[in-house]
């Protein structure tokens, strides 16, 4: 085989492997990456205001999650 029939044809296996997961990958994130970029967000902001905030409660007895833990769990 010649140089460039094989470099072709990786090439043309790399794209029939790339395009579905990047297919897969954009839906996932059309789905649930709004709500996790939120969730996200609200989840550093409360995290910030833990750690400026005095230690008062102990992380142990962190029976108010906030809602982001939700947000990964994701039906397969």
């Amino acid at each position: 085989m010649s140089q460039p029939v094989i470099a072709n044809t990786l090439q043309s296996e790399a794209k029939f492997l790339i395009i579905p997961l990047w297919e897969m990958i954009s839906i996932i994130l059309q789905q649930f990456g709004f709500e996790s970029a939120k969730h996200l967000s609200n989840y550093g902001e409360f995290l910030h205001q833990r750690m400026t905030l005095p230690r008062i409660t102990t992380p142990e007895r962190g029976h108010h999650h906030p809602s982001h833990a939700v947000a990964w769990r994701v039906p397969l």
